[in-house]
Parts: structure tokens; C-alpha cells; sequence
């Protein structure tokens, strides 16, 4: 018998640092499960994950999305049409198994690219009150995460939900204050 197949996960984490580094601390969970993994990351150019995502050693690919907020309210459908067929060719050249959306602007596109390809997917909430993103990106999947007790009921009922905690760095768990 051959070796499993080399498991491919796309992580969608734009905008700030509180969506990028709890992706990246899963991005590092999953490498040091499997360390034959291949995780990849999808943002866009406007957030901070253009530069902390590549020193960070992981390859980014972006998608073309508006801000939820503001007078994009009047772009954002056609926006999140555009930016979701942008994601489904790149989980489809990504090969993914599975996308996780973090939050931020890429997560909704991602997680519609990811139904669209018939990709299982997820999102993870990091904020105890849930961002518009991940609210929207909600709706196309059954698997949400939550890092607090009290953004489960945010989200809509029927939907699997977990409350797992926030992703953290493993430096945080070596962290010594001597």
C-alpha cells in the first residue's frame, strides 16, 4: 500500500494581525500533526497578511474583495461574485482538501469559492463578537469554530458549532517570565 495522500488546506486570513496569526498558529498546529501538509494562504492586497504571511514561509494568493462596511455596501455582491470565482480556481489549482476561513475580507469569498468547488470548509472565529465576514461566510458552511462561549449565538442555529479556543503561536507555550 502506497503513503497517504499529502493533505492540502487553504486558509483565508486577511486584514489584521487578529485574523492572520491565530491562521498561521493553525497553519503551524496542522504542520506539526502532519508535517507532509501543505497549507497555503488566501488574502487581499489591502491587509497586513501581504507581508506577514510570506516571512512567514507560506505561500499567498489574493482575492479582489471590498471592505463590509461603508459605501462598498453598494459593490460588495458584485465584489464577493468576483473575489468567490477568484477562490474557486485557486482551490482548484491549490488541489484543497478543505478551506478555512479566519476572518477578514477573504474569508466569505473563500468559504463561497470553497462550496462553489465542493470543498469542505470551516471558519474560525478568534472575537468574542463575530465580524461581518465570518458571519457571512457562515451561512455557506455547516462547521464554525469559536474561540468564546459567547459568539456561538451570533451565528445561525443548525449549524455546527464548537467553541475550541483561539489558535495560539506554540511560543506561547514555552513562554517564560523568569
Amino acid at each position: 500500500m502506497g503513503a497517504a495522500p499529502t493533505a492540502r488546506v487553504v486558509i483565508a486570513a486577511a486584514g489584521t494581525g487578529g485574523h492572520i496569526y491565530p491562521g498561521l498558529a493553525l497553519a503551524e498546529a496542522l504542520r506539526a500533526a502532519d508535517p507532509d501538509v501543505v497549507v497555503t494562504f488566501v488574502g487581499t492586497r489591502r491587509g497586513l497578511e501581504g507581508d506577514i504571511v510570506p516571512r512567514e514561509g507560506y505561500e499567498l494568493d489574493y482575492v479582489d474583495m471590498v471592505p463590509f462596511s461603508g459605501a462598498n455596501r453598494y459593490f460588495l455582491p458584485g465584489a464577493l461574485l468576483r473575489a468567490s470565482e477568484q477562490a474557486r480556481r485557486i482551490l482548484r489549482r491549490r488541489a484543497a482538501d478543505v478551506a478555512v476561513g479566519m476572518g477578514g475580507y477573504a474569508s466569505a469569498p473563500v468559504l463561497l469559492g470553497a462550496r462553489l468547488a465542493r470543498v469542505p470548509s470551516l471558519i474560525h472565529e478568534s472575537g468574542a463578537i463575530p465580524g461581518k465576514a465570518n458571519l457571512v461566510a457562515a451561512r455557506m458552511t455547516g462547521h464554525i469554530a469559536t474561540s468564546f462561549p459567547s459568539a456561538v449565538r451570533a451565528f445561525p442555529a443548525g449549524k455546527g458549532i464548537r467553541v475550541t479556543g483561539m489558535p495560539r503561536a506554540p511560543e506561547f507555550t514555552v513562554f517564560d517570565l523568569d
